[in-house]
């Protein structure tokens, strides 16, 4: 068998080459952070404490996420820019989330099957966590029912206030369940009127106060509401995450709901001067939309009628 061959001359470039010049390699600056997040976990409130290896390119992360007092680790990657997968092997789960960056609220949200994990970071907030990792201890009682979070959840109360049984409306009446900011009958500290849903529930805040022969309970109530539409302006913003409705108009309302769609189910028609806190935002069909909360005090139960009723 003839073997192959090859002139010499073909071969002293490539072997000057090689032999006159050495490799070299240019070292890349990290850009190591540590961030601090909020957002809801199938529903349930939670903080996201996550390290990233390098913030500013392609990166690898580690983390928890502050799960009902418990400190649930994950790990992941942004392999590609503009996603985030991230795996939680004590559930088992992964997750794949999108970024959603507005200029002034960064989000990241995704699912695994019907389960919705999504949490914000304000720009305005400070851009590091100083003083080491900044993440929780591992705790126990990691989300039950095969790892799920439950579908119910809410926003944490203020500190020293604390929360309760999770609520919902059992009134079915077109006028729905007046929420007020004190246990006192009157126009001029209406919040708005609640309306039966199951999707987002009230969480209960302190316990039921008996008063005038009614039950009164405090409650922190959670929603999607418009800002804007093409051509109306529901609410203002008075601080970093404060927003005020400011749409006043006889017989009509700014509703929160849901989801960020006028297709979701109203949770409370909101009244003006309302101050709601917003926990993150997001754009459909050219609207932006704000999840939100706000606190105030409703009738639990009087003489005859049961308005409010625990989720059991």
């Amino acid at each position: 068998m003839k073997s192959l061959s090859f002139p010499v001359k073909y071969l002293t470039l490539p072997l000057l080459v090689l032999i006159g010049c050495s490799i070299s390699t240019k070292a890349v600056a990290l850009d190591p952070r540590v961030f601090s997040y909020s957002g809801t976990w199938g529903g349930s409130p939670v903080v996201v404490q996550m390290n990233w290896t390098d913030y500013s390119g392609l990166s690898t992360v580690t983390g928890t996420i502050n799960y009902q007092g418990s400190a649930v680790p994950f790990t992941g990657s942004n392999s590609r820019k503009g996603v985030l997968d991230l795996s939680f092997p004590s559930i088992p789960a992964n997750y794949r989330l999108q970024k959603l960056d507005t200029g002034v609220m960064t989000t990241w949200s995704g699912n695994f099957g019907n389960t919705v994990l999504s949490f914000s970071r304000s720009s305005l907030a400070p851009p590091n966590i100083t003083g080491g990792t900044g993440l929780p201890g591992t705790g126990s009682g990691l989300p039950g029912a095969g790892g799920m979070p439950p579908v119910f959840g809410g926003v944490p109360a203020g500190p020293g206030v604390p929360v309760g049984p999770k609520l919902m409306v059992s009134y079915t009446g077109s006028d729905g369940v007046n929420i007020r900011d004190s246990r006192r009958v009157g126009s001029d500290n209406l919040h708005g009127a609640l309306y039966q849903q199951s999707e987002i529930p009230l969480l209960q805040m302190g316990q039921p106060v008996f008063e005038d022969g009614k039950t009164w309970v405090q409650m922190q109530v959670s929603g999607w509401v418009p800002v804007n539409s093409s051509s109306k302006t529901y609410l203002a913003n008075i601080g970093v995450h404060q927003w005020k409705v400011t749409w006043n108009r006889k017989n009509d309302y700014v509703a929160m709901r849901t989801g960020p769609s006028s297709a979701n189910k109203l949770v409370c028609k909101l009244a003006y001067a309302t101050v709601v806190e917003a926990e993150r935002d997001e754009y459909k069909d050219g609207q932006r939309y704000i999840y939100a909360t706000f606190h105030g005090w409703a009738v639990m139960k009087s003489k005859k009628t049961t308005f409010i009723r625990p989720i059991y």
